[in-house]
């Protein structure tokens, strides 16, 4: 269903891959160290009303490694708007994951005429962090970075059988492609990441409808993170989905694509 393709823009190779059709166009943005190819369970779906695009974020996938281009938040932004200036995408419907979601938002809010709707998946809508919390963030990272590389010399076999038992509910697809996706990250990403701007000023500058889906239990976003961004926006609706983390569409996919799908159809015209 989906053909794999690269493009050059912003300064390097973007990989991406889509469905086509004359349908109107849906970009899925992939969380840090997941690629494009983990969305598949749910752009299936997708795919069948919408034609769906599916970039690898700089570092990740099958796109340019960052030793040479760097990675930052606002490059990772307009990343996705050269490749959407280059696809010569009618204002797309942008759903981004975590990492993907803040790129999304920043997309929204410095490049509002080329978003048609913005849904956010359990986005770091985070207070700014404190020297202290930005330490404890940087000694985080370098562990996690360690604790992935030591993951990468594991078999995909492996690596799935163990996020399985921890995370149950997920699909064996859903571990497939996120195992997969793990072995193709390149690890510089975690010494290159750098602040995340001040979330309530982007999500004031964002003109169109937005969707934000968080879940109930292990979330970045909750109640009153939902309430605080509702009143920033113009136009929007915040929807909790049960039994679900951080990644709600693989924790309950028929409830995370029914909630996506019934936002599309009232919302996103082209």
């Amino acid at each position: 269903m989906f053909t794999s393709n690269t493009l050059q823009a912003n300064g390097l190779t973007q990989h991406y891959y889509r469905s086509g059709g004359a349908k109107l166009p849906l970009v899925l943005l992939h969380g840090f160290t997941d690629d494009g190819s983990c969305w598949f369970p749910v752009a299936e779906v997708l795919a069948q009303d919408y034609d769906v695009i599916l970039p690898d974020a700089r570092g990740h996938g099958q796109s340019s490694r960052i030793a040479d281009i760097g990675f930052d938040n606002e490059a990772l932004a307009e990343d996705v708007a050269a490749l959407i200036s280059a696809l010569k995408l009618n204002r797309p419907a942008v759903l981004g994951h975590s990492m993907g979601s803040f790129t999304a938002l920043i997309l929204a809010a410095k490049h509002p005429e080329l978003v048609g709707c913005l849904l956010l998946e359990d986005p770091p809508l985070a207070p700014p962090p404190t020297p202290e919390m930005e330490a404890a963030r940087g000694t985080g990272m370098q562990q996690w970075a360690d604790n992935l590389r030591r993951m990468q010399g594991q078999s995909l076999e492996e690596l799935a059988a163990g996020e399985g038992q921890r995370s149950p509910r997920w699909s064996a697809a859903e571990l497939q492609y996120w195992a997969a996706a793990l072995q193709r990250v390149d690890l510089d990403v975690f010494a290159a990441r750098s602040p995340r701007p001040v979330w309530q000023a982007l999500m004031q500058q964002v003109a169109c409808p937005v969707l934000l889906l968080y879940g109930d239990n292990h979330t970045l976003v909750d109640d009153s993170i939902a309430q605080e961004a509702a009143a920033l926006w113009k136009d929007g609706q915040a929807v909790q989905i049960a039994d679900a983390g951080h990644s709600i569409r693989r924790d309950n996919a028929p409830d995370y694509l029914e909630a996506v799908s019934a936002f599309l159809s009232e919302h996103y015209a082209g």
